[in-house]
């Protein structure tokens, strides 16, 4: 399926949005307020705009973190992109 558009919709989390979308009721019961946020896309074929299953519980209060993945060199020892690239060639790096 071709899809040409995308975008989120986010939501602060209320007993309004779980009564419009009932698979997140769940999320009323986060202990910390947040945000509800459902993928969105445009089915090319139809022309129509498709809100599918599912989407992620985002707390106001959330922290970002670095990702690393488990494998990969540690906070602080990451290596040059330029590194990783060159080992990706012979099945070391990404």
């Amino acid at each position: 399926m071709r899809s040409s558009k995308r975008m989120a919709l986010c939501l602060t989390m209320s007993p309004d949005v779980a009564n419009w979308l009932p698979d997140t009721r769940g999320f009323l019961q986060e202990e910390r307020d947040g945000v509800i946020v459902i993928p969105l896309y445009w089915e090319d074929r139809t022309g129509l705009w498709k809100l599918p299953m599912g989407g992620a519980f985002v707390p106001h209060e959330n922290e970002v973190s670095d990702y690393c993945p488990v494998g990969t060199p540690a906070q602080g020892t990451a290596q040059p992109a330029q590194a990783l690239l060159a080992g990706a060639a012979d099945g070391v790096g990404i």
